[in-house]
């Protein structure tokens, strides 16, 4: 524990405070409520608000687990790393790293992100350290997106083969073959449709899952 010793307990009803005397909140909601309060200040002051609604998010109720002694933080992604696809980025901080990420008043995703640290300690070194996981797990995926964009999204059908949709179904690519007749047929009774559209969107639909990055990021 954060107290770097043994804590003694005389009695059940001083539990509590002498856990809190050592930092240790034993109370989840006076944790959850010293957390709120600490990223309402943090997005007032830099302008900005969280992805995600904080309150209803499960990843807080994650992150609110996780801590003993929660000390609320902010860091900042590499310029670079925002070109990369909004959806990417946010699952990347928010699975993997249990970030809260931050966006501006037009929805625009923001360089900065806030983190829960458990403890105390060189706060510098603390946010630092957290930067060069989040430009490790970024690099990766910046790497699987731009090995992805090297080839055209339509020249992986073939790898849907190996992908089993279902044993008395056959594989994606034998569901993709299926959409394709399904979309031809149903292209004749939509108005103003056009049939070779509706045949390439039957092909495509199902091709990001052979995609590195969908492989690294299976909630894409």
């Amino acid at each position: 524990n954060l107290s770097g010793g043994v804590i003694k307990i005389g009695a059940a009803w001083d539990y509590q405070q002498m856990l809190e005397q050592n930092h240790i909140i034993v109370d989840q909601e006076k944790r959850k409520k010293k957390i709120l309060l600490a990223v309402e200040k943090i997005t007032q002051d830099l302008g900005l608000a969280t992805v995600d609604d904080v309150q209803k998010s499960p990843l807080f109720d994650e992150i609110n687990g996780l801590c003993e002694w929660p000390t609320v933080m902010v860091g900042s992604i590499e310029q670079k790393f925002l070109a990369l696809p909004d959806e990417a980025l946010i699952l990347t901080l928010r699975n993997n790293q249990k970030y809260l990420c931050l966006q501006n008043k037009n929805g625009e995703l923001s360089e900065k992100f806030i983190f829960v640290a458990d403890g105390f300690g060189d706060a510098k070194k603390i946010v630092a350290d957290n930067q060069k996981l989040v430009r490790a797990r970024l690099s990766d995926v910046e790497f699987f997106i731009n090995e992805d964009l090297k080839k055209p999204l339509i020249s992986r059908l073939d790898e849907l083969k190996k992908v089993v949709f279902h044993q008395k179904l056959g594989s994606i690519f034998d569901r993709t073959s299926r959409l394709q007749a399904m979309a031809q047929f149903l292209t004749v009774f939509v108005p103003n449709s056009d049939l070779v559209f509706s045949e390439r969107a039957a092909n495509l639909c199902k091709a990001d899952l052979v995609t590195k990055a969908v492989g690294e990021l299976p909630e894409l």
